[in-house]
């Protein structure tokens, strides 16, 4: 899979910056049964990005996500979680699916996944 490295340029005030194009989109999925949903627009691998998600109650968590991938192996480290949370995630990817399992200070092991999309 290629991350793509470029940067976009958006106007501000008349003004042009460089922002960092997206690296790919995740549809996650996760906890005991399931029950958080969200979708994670991730930048390059290492910077951080919000990584809100909600669960089919209607309750929302917000945070800071950032991921590394080491060829298939995937690792996300969420923290600023809005519950007090932090949150360490490992998982393997194959295809467009990542599989994995992950941890918080207030317990785990959970199940997460998500579809990748570009």
């Amino acid at each position: 899979m290629k991350i793509k490295l470029m940067s976009v340029l958006i106007p501000m005030m008349g003004l042009f910056f460089a922002s960092p194009a997206l690296a790919e989109t995740w549809s996650i999925t996760e906890g005991v049964s399931g029950e958080w949903s969200g979708t994670w627009d991730l930048p390059v691998a290492g910077q951080f990005f919000d990584c809100s998600q909600t669960s089919t109650s209607g309750d929302t968590l917000t945070a800071k996500c950032a991921f590394s991938r080491d060829e298939n192996n995937i690792t996300v480290r969420k923290v600023d979680v809005s519950d007090g949370n932090t949150c360490s995630y490992s998982g393997r990817q194959n295809g467009t699916n990542i599989v994995g399992t992950y941890y918080c200070n207030s317990g785990g092991p959970y199940n997460w996944s998500a579809t990748v999309s570009n």
